[in-house]
């Protein structure tokens, strides 16, 4: 069990950006939240309530993140690999 969830965790980091992983984290524990926050409903409806505020925040944290994300990308990091290109080409020539 040990060896396949260590192989696993390893394919992760080999397969995501530190972009993603952050993301998949944020998503992992408002699911993990939710969990906690119904069965704590059963006996404290007060603590499921402050549970529910925290994972708000997670969300609204993994949407900022979300379009922090897609903005860079698209003016940032396109600018500077198109600037890259054009180095490129002018060093060859």
């Amino acid at each position: 069990m040990n060896r396949i969830l260590k192989q696993n965790l390893i394919e992760w980091n080999r397969n995501y950006n530190t972009y993603q992983k952050i993301q998949h984290i944020y998503l992992a524990a408002s699911v993990l939240l939710v969990f906690v926050a119904g069965a704590s409903s059963l006996f404290n409806f007060e603590s499921s309530d402050q549970i529910i505020l925290i994972i708000k925040a997670l969300l609204a944290v993994f949407v900022i993140n979300l379009l922090t994300y897609i903005l860079s990308k698209a003016f940032i990091f396109e600018k500077i690999g198109s600037m890259r290109n054009r180095n490129t080409k002018n060093d060859k020539k």
